[in-house]
């Protein structure tokens, strides 16, 4: 009998577990796919419902555009994954929100028809520029919003790259992390413009989304007619002041210490996506909404406040991909460790256009840097190549970093200005956007990032529909021509 027993128990171990080790793996994966489904269900219907609501912004009617999405199929293997076993015909998916003006004007002064190809900012997507989609199809006949890959509805691989062949010390190493991070987002990019055959576009990128459009331009500058850079991250570089002033600060009290201490370990080994998918789900979504109401007092409607929570829950309860990429570019405290302010004078695009927000926590000065360094450098002896001479910097009033949200009017202003448009494509009475130039900061001491001018610049805010009005002009200058050409003109307080 004892032999008999341990014989049903050596059949059991040698059939049945083995099968339940399978049939739990199945589960496990089965349920986990469902899990992932339903998560992306909810970020479409998020999508759908912000898409819905940018029909309430831009000023025009409804059969005068057309709003679609669009999935782009690009080949897995022009990115440099550490995981060579994965099949080079493996696709991922590029997802895009696209929008197309249906009456465009027949004169090409009012209209361009270079797209216009937008990149959102880190742990945002494609709909976060909802409030712009359509007014800027007065101008643009086509208008791309992506999600970059890794974020959205765009296909989120590990970002696990295989760095190149290099030195073995420290600066090489960070330096090769730079360029293969950027890399995964540089030659995504590239393999979508190639597949929806664009050969030139008009690029802008929001934050991280402006870093990232740098980096594109430096390699495939041949299909950038025009870069607008939207508050982008890491343009100045860190400067000894500022690294003294915050050692101590680091020094000041042992909680300042710990404090520090924390947050650098976590932006080391952690992003801010797994932070959130780590809290628990009433958590997550109550401190969205807080976020959009605090954050955000422009969006004043509650369905509105409650649709972008939900599009920023249900984008960043993903899995995480793109969002692995803010340690490899970026120090714990926002400033790149390559610093955009060395590379974007050597860009061989001949237009830049900076765009910050009044209360931006992102420095105007690093904007207005590159400007001065770009006038200032000499035309390269390769007559070929073209220097970014025309750069202009502008700032939104009333609108911090996320200025497309908190100025929409003012905004598509001024990357349509960007863009190469004029005032006469815009429909009505249009806000003037302030532009910056390096005599609006004043040097001393003080870290402040605002441009110094006198209270009646501050309060001289106009609404202007003077078609004759040139895009470089400065505010100052604008207003003026505008009150010369018609004294009826009234003025709008700031």
């Amino acid at each position: 009998m004892k032999h008999w027993f341990k014989s049903c128990v050596q059949k059991f171990r040698f059939s049945y577990l083995p099968f339940h080790r399978s049939l739990s793996k199945f589960y496990k994966m089965f349920f986990w796919t469902s899990a992932l489904l339903l998560k992306q269900e909810r970020l479409k219907q998020a999508e759908t419902k912000l898409l819905q609501l940018a029909r309430e912004f831009g000023d025009r009617n409804a059969y005068e555009y057309k709003i679609s999405t669009l999935d782009t199929l690009i080949p897995r293997a022009v990115i440099p994954f550490r995981n060579k076993d994965a099949n080079n015909n493996e696709y991922l998916t590029i997802h895009a929100v696209k929008v197309e003006s249906i009456n465009g004007s027949s004169d090409d002064k009012l209209t361009t028809r270079t797209p216009l190809v937008m990149m959102h900012g880190y742990m945002n997507a494609a709909a976060y520029f909802y409030r712009n989609l359509v007014g800027l199809t007065h101008y643009f006949e086509t208008v791309y919003s992506l999600d970059m890959l890794g974020w959205g509805l765009s296909s989120r691989p590990d970002f696990d790259l295989q760095l190149t062949a290099g030195g073995n010390d420290e600066a090489s190493r960070e330096k090769d992390e730079i360029k293969v991070a950027e890399s995964f987002f540089v030659e995504s990019l590239e393999a979508w413009r190639s597949k929806n055959k664009i050969d030139k576009m008009i690029l802008a990128g929001h934050s991280m989304g402006g870093y990232m459009s740098v980096a594109y331009c430096e390699k495939y500058p041949q299909h950038v007619e025009r870069l607008i850079l939207l508050s982008p991250v890491g343009v100045p570089e860190e400067s000894p002041d500022v690294l003294q002033r915050r050692e101590a600060m680091r020094k000041s009290s042992w909680k300042v210490w710990a404090m520090t201490g924390v947050a650098q370990n976590i932006f080391q080994y952690h992003s801010a996506g797994q932070v959130f998918r780590s809290m628990p789900i009433s958590w997550g979504e109550n401190m969205c909404l807080n976020y959009v109401q605090k954050r955000l007092p422009a969006i004043s409607d509650p369905d509105e406040q409650t649709a972008v929570a939900e599009y920023l829950i249900a984008n960043n309860t993903l899995p995480g991909s793109g969002e692995h990429c803010i340690n490899k570019v970026l120090t714990p405290f926002a400033m790149a460790k390559s610093p955009l302010e060395f590379r974007i004078p050597h860009l061989r695009v001949p237009s830049i256009t900076f765009l910050y927000g009044q209360h931006d926590w992102m420095d105007p000065r690093g904007g207005v840097t590159v400007q001065s360094k770009c006038q200032s450098e000499q035309q390269p002896v390769n007559e070929q190549a073209i220097l970014p001479k025309d750069v202009s910097v502008y700032q939104i009033s009333k609108a911090g970093h996320l200025l497309m949200l908190e100025n929409w009017r003012e905004f598509n202003t001024a990357v349509i200005l960007g863009g190469g448009g004029s005032l006469e494509c815009l429909p009505g009475r249009t806000v003037v956007p302030e532009q910056l130039n390096p005599l609006d900061f004043v040097s001393d001491q003080s870290s402040s990032a605002q441009p110094q001018r006198s209270e009646s610049q501050e309060e001289q805010r106009t609404s202007i529909s003077q078609p004759s009005l040139k895009p470089q002009l400065s505010r100052t200058a604008s207003l003026s021509d505008a009150s010369t050409a018609s004294n009826t003109e009234p003025q709008m307080a700031n």
